[in-house]
């Protein structure tokens, strides 16, 4: 299964070195979405996962974790969209573009 990890680190002091290295821990097939948005492909629950990167937070830090299924949309690059594929059962390319068209 396909989870989101999502969070805001907030601490200027924080190392948070060993946090990043966890959510590459949790699965060797994962991806940096933005700055602050990983998918991971991995049987662990959503609550496994918070509990495990909440141990490398600081008391102020907020994270959100969930799964992911095929129905999702976005403005995405080919290597977003390349993973998707790969790791995200019967997901649909035409779901997604590569770039935010202007209205």
């Amino acid at each position: 299964m396909i989870t989101l990890i999502t969070y805001n680190l907030k601490s200027k002091e924080k190392d948070y070195t060993q946090f990043y290295v966890e959510i590459k821990t949790i699965s060797k097939k994962w991806l940096r979405l933005t700055d602050s948005v990983w998918l991971v492909q991995t049987d662990e629950q959503p609550t496994t996962i918070k509990n495990i990167l909440s141990s490398h937070m600081h008391s102020n830090d907020e994270i959100f974790v969930g799964r992911l299924d095929k129905d999702c949309s976005g403005y995405l690059s080919t290597e977003a969209i390349k993973w998707l594929e790969d790791n995200l059962n019967n997901v649909e390319v035409k779901e997604f573009t590569l770039k935010c068209q202007p209205e």
